[in-house]
């Protein structure tokens, strides 16, 4: 009978293999054809140590082996299989051209054949027993791998029993088994003996309805055995009595077990009294948080109805804000900002703190950001502003010591002036990313006497960014606030750019993160992105401090809209002796604002200076020389009066040589110039003072300069020698100053002489208003020194001379002229 074969579709992983080997190709061949019909997987080798290594590798059901073989023969390499474990249980079949022999039989059954086949060989004789012997070798294959599944199921069951019954002794749960039929416990854990009060001995005699204590939580319930016997799994409450007549309640899970003799369930219990009870609390707890979310939503949205409702939008200007409420923030808090235009153009900036919490410290919160919208309407200085909130501050108990910064900000000409009534400094983010604090403007809380204050005032660059927030973002426990202010630094100098909205989030996360502030937290962040324009514009007060500051911020708009470095310094001196002269003859310092206004049209340059306050003629010592000064050094100069104020109108073309508005000739007396000779000793300052000056001198510092000058020269000495090679911007106050200061040394028969360098900024000034025919100029301190001493060595000189009684000159600046009415 033809054996038949595998079936096509198994898989070749899954056949049978059959290691085929013969030393001679042919014969390999012939077998692989006599086999292929069965439908094996077959594998050849070409000798016994191929066939050894084919086994090290692979699963075989049978071996067809040749006895003859160089090297290794069939025998020894039977020999060698048969030594293996893994390989010992093959069947081998020898195929062999020897004379069959007993020896040669003898000898192949003890290598380990299984059968012996002589060639040539009968195809069909030989697939049937490879058949045969497969098919065996597969029956063996099944039969020992159910044995040991078997085997294996019964250790798992046997471990699985095992670990149910350590699991249940050990169970963190009570755990007892119900025979439904009795109604009594057969079995309990060491929990369950603990649950119940009672050794499990006493307890396997008894049942739930022995233990039930008399009141049940919630709606009765069906007993233990009608819930397992329904098959109902959900877990149920059930309140226990111990024996020691405490109840404890449970949560209790059944699931009946199969058994062949009788109805079991298996019952887990869990005392819930504790959890019972902390969820309980936990509810209590939950609404009291719920209330006082409410109440905290309440305050919020009360404390965001007293703040700005939305920001204004200005061109050129990016603004963003952050309000954070305290951790304890179920009050409303006293910490606001605002942000205010002003007519003029300018924008008022305000971050401010009431001390204290609750509606009181809100409504007067509320009152001093309206006083302050309507004071920073009327007037654009800070520093008055701060005065009349002061004055408020004192008849609203709450509003004392309130702490705030208000800021106006002149976007057109980018120059801020601030005051800080107590409060952290502004930060300052300059366009590198370099940051600085605004330190500058200080005064006392609102509320608390004073004294006055110069207004803090700084020009910010495009692209500068300036930081206002309340003292919750900086204090932190056990740091004090220069730590705190350090670190908002930090954070600010490593968020590139000067996006507002990145830089709050990056102040957010970086000083408070995800917890709530212990303190309430108001930030206002402002960039100014406006580039410069055609025109410029700023309003400043009659402060004489403010002076400096305009001519920096002027001369920056000369250069963007293309000035040289002459025609930037010819316009700003005239612009600030136009401003000086409104400060000293519309305000004589006091209150009054003095409004600058400057536009290019390509070719030139107007200015407008205006003031509205009345002009008070002097009369002046050695004046005249502001007016002569403006008219030399722009070409077209016009003073128009009216009720309304004061007008200076100025014009200076760009890029073409100027025509100067009037001639600059002014006749100079000759026996002031300066006489050549040589200079014996220069540097005798028993003889001859000298004086270096550095800084620049205009109305807010001419006096001072003036004191200081007139009290370094003693009554003995010759005479004086002014340095001003250093000095880069000299004003008509600085030059009635000199004036000023030659009249007194010559009533004292003493000499003056200034230094200036030609070409040098001081020089065009002096040149301009013809001073050197009054004092008399030197190129060098030892020029100069040298012409006072030739000067005083003609002349007859006492040991002493004689002073006039009086102390250091007290300069003082009188103005140069009132304005000519239109």
């Amino acid at each position: 009978m033809t054996p038949e074969p595998i079936p096509a579709e198994t898989p070749a992983d899954v056949r049978p293999r059959v290691l085929l080997v013969d030393d001679r190709p042919d014969n390999l061949l012939a077998l692989e054809a006599v086999l292929e019909p069965l439908g094996l997987d077959l594998t050849t080798a070409a000798s016994g140590e191929e066939a050894l290594r084919q086994l090290l590798g692979q699963e075989f059901s049978l071996i067809v082996l040749d006895v003859q073989m160089p090297g290794l023969d069939g025998f020894g390499t039977a020999r060698l299989i048969k030594l293996r474990e893994k390989t010992r249980h093959i069947p081998i079949i020898f195929l062999t051209a020897i004379s069959g022999a007993e020896e040669h039989h003898l000898e192949g059954y003890a290598s380990g054949a299984i059968d012996y086949v002589y060639k040539p060989f009968e195809p069909a004789i030989l697939r049937a027993k490879v058949a045969a012997l497969v098919e065996l070798m597969g029956v063996k294959q099944r039969l020992e791998q159910e044995v040991a599944e078997r085997t294996a199921s019964e250790q798992r069951l046997a471990e699985s029993e095992e670990r149910y019954r350590t699991l249940v002794e050990h169970a963190p749960e009570a755990i007892v088994v119900l025979d439904l039929e009795t109604g009594r416990f057969v079995e309990a854990n060491p929990q369950a003996e603990r649950l119940f009060g009672m050794p499990r001995a006493q307890l396997c005699e008894i049942g739930p309805a022995e233990v039930s204590a008399p009141m049940q939580p919630g709606e009765a319930r069906p007993g233990w055995i009608e819930r397992a016997a329904s098959g109902v799994h959900d877990s149920f409450e059930w309140m226990l009595q111990s024996a020691a007549g405490t109840p404890v309640l449970c949560e209790v899970r059944l699931l009946e077990l199969p058994a062949s003799d009788r109805r079991l369930a298996r019952g887990s219990l869990i005392d819930i009294t504790e959890r019972r009870r902390v969820e309980h609390a936990a509810a209590a707890i939950a609404e009291r948080e719920r209330a006082l979310r409410q109440t905290q939503q309440i305050a919020e949205t009360l404390q965001r109805s007293l703040l700005p409702e939305r920001l204004p939008e200005i061109p050129g200007m990016g603004i963003a804000v952050r309000y954070l409420p305290g951790s304890d923030g179920l009050e409303v808090g006293g910490d606001w900002y605002d942000v205010v235009p002003i007519p003029s153009g300018a924008i008022g900036l305000v971050i401010g703190d009431v001390v204290g919490r609750g509606l009181r410290a809100a409504a007067t919160m509320g009152q001093l950001r309206t006083a302050l919208r309507a004071y920073a309407l009327e007037d654009s200085s800070p520093g008055r502003v701060i005065d009349r909130l002061g004055g408020l501050a004192k008849v609203l108990p709450e509003a004392e010591m309130t702490t705030l910064v208000y800021a106006v900000y002149e976007p057109e000409a980018g120059m801020l002036s601030y005051m800080c009534a107590g409060h952290p400094p502004p930060l300052l983010v300059h366009p590198g990313g370099t940051t600085s604090y605004l330190e500058e403007g200080r005064v006392t809380p609102l509320g608390v006497p004073t004294f006055g204050a110069p207004e803090g005032v700084v020009v910010l660059e495009p692209g500068s960014v300036l930081i206002l927030y309340t003292d919750g973002l900086i204090e932190r426990p056990g740091k004090t606030l220069d730590e705190g202010m350090q670190a908002l630094a930090s954070v600010v100098e490593g968020v590139p750019g000067a996006d507002p909205e990145a830089i709050c989030e990056a102040i957010t996360d970086g000083m408070i993160g995800d917890a709530a502030p212990r303190d309430d937290v108001a930030l206002l962040v402002i960039s100014c992105v406006r580039a410069l324009s055609k025109e410029f514009r700023l309003t400043m007060s009659a402060d004489p401090q403010r002076l400096g500051l305009l001519r920096q911020a002027l001369s920056r708009w000369l250069t963007h809209v293309g000035a040289t470095g002459e025609e930037r310094r010819d316009i700003v001196l005239a612009v600030s002796e136009a401003a000086t002269n409104s400060m000293v003859h519309a305000f004589g310092f006091d209150e009054g604002t003095v409004g600058v206004e400057a536009e290019s049209d390509g070719h030139g340059v107007t200015v407008r200076v205006r003031d509205n306050g009345y002009w008070r003629s002097r009369e002046t010592s050695g004046g005249g020389r502001g007016l002569l000064l403006m008219q030399a050094l722009v070409e077209d100069c016009e003073v128009v009066a009216g009720p309304q104020g004061t007008e200076v109108r100025l014009y200076r073309r760009l890029g073409r040589p100027m025509q100067p508005s009037i001639p600059k000739a002014v006749r100079v007396s000759p026996e002031m110039l300066v006489r050549g000779g040589g200079n014996d000793d220069p540097n005798d300052e028993d003889l001859i003072a000298v004086v270096h000056l550095v800084e620049d001198i205009d109305v807010s510092n001419a006096d001072r300069v003036g004191v200081t000058l007139a009290s370094s020269v003693r009554n003995e000495q010759w005479g004086l020698v002014v340095n001003l090679s250093q000095v880069s911007y000299l004003d008509s106050s600085g030059i009635r100053l000199l004036f000023d200061l030659k009249r007194r040394l010559e009533r004292r028969r003493q000499e003056l002489w200034a230094v200036a360098p030609g070409g040098s900024p001081v020089y065009r000034v002096l040149e301009l208003t013809q001073v050197g025919g009054i004092v008399p100029l030197a190129a060098t301190v030892d020029d100069a020194v040298a012409a006072i001493r030739r000067e005083m060595s003609r002349t007859e000189r006492p040991g002493t001379w004689p002073g006039d009684g009086a102390g250091p000159l007290a300069a003082t600046h009188e103005d140069a002229e009132a304005p000519v009415p239109g």
